[in-house]
């Protein structure tokens, strides 16, 4: 049975995770609601509006020094995913246990959908490293266009540079989130 928790703002919340409408003095405040597949307001139905193309899931992201993941071992390998039309948002958590012998640039890999090719769509992501060597700028992501992956890079203010094999150590940790088109 689910609860309702109302707010003074005159929505609630039920257990189910909904955001329903809740009657407050001078009348119901007319905040949307949704369910599985329709938009409501004030209790009406809107017209035609369906959730067709949705997606959560996992993906299994990957360290790759220039194209090459050669000996690179994992402690935490671990990637979520949300997906609403073209629009997807990647999660993911990895640690190294060893770097391995490539070298070049540093990218997450395996991203759950090729990304658009388009200049205006670039996306940036959210980048959080443990245990990295030799940074000296805020480390940052972009989508590779056309591609399942991220490529790595930190800025100074003034210029980025690609974050290569020199940058990692054996236990090297990335967290990152990104929001990007998918094609």
């Amino acid at each position: 049975m689910a609860q309702t928790f109302n707010n003074p703002d005159g929505t609630a919340i039920n257990t189910s995770g909904l955001m329903v409408p809740s009657t407050v003095t001078g009348g119901n405040k007319g905040v949307g609601t949704i369910n599985a597949t329709q938009i409501y307001q004030n209790g009406t139905a809107l017209a035609a509006v369906q959730l067709s193309d949705y997606a959560v899931g996992t993906w299994t992201p990957s360290i790759l020094f220039g194209n090459s993941t050669a000996g690179i071992t994992y402690t935490r390998q671990a990637g979520n995913y949300y997906k609403v039309g073209k629009i997807v948002t990647a999660q993911c958590f990895l640690t190294t246990s060893n770097k391995g012998t490539a070298t070049g640039s540093i990218f997450i890999g395996g991203l759950p959908f090729v990304a658009a090719n388009n200049v205006d769509n670039t996306a940036s992501a959210f980048l959080y490293l443990n245990n990295a060597a030799a940074i000296t700028g805020a480390p940052f992501g972009l989508i590779v266009e056309n591609g399942t992956s991220i490529v790595l890079q930190q800025s100074n203010g003034t210029a980025a540079t690609s974050l290569t094999n020199s940058n990692a150590n054996n236990n090297t940790s990335y967290l990152t989130t990104i929001t990007y088109n998918a094609v």
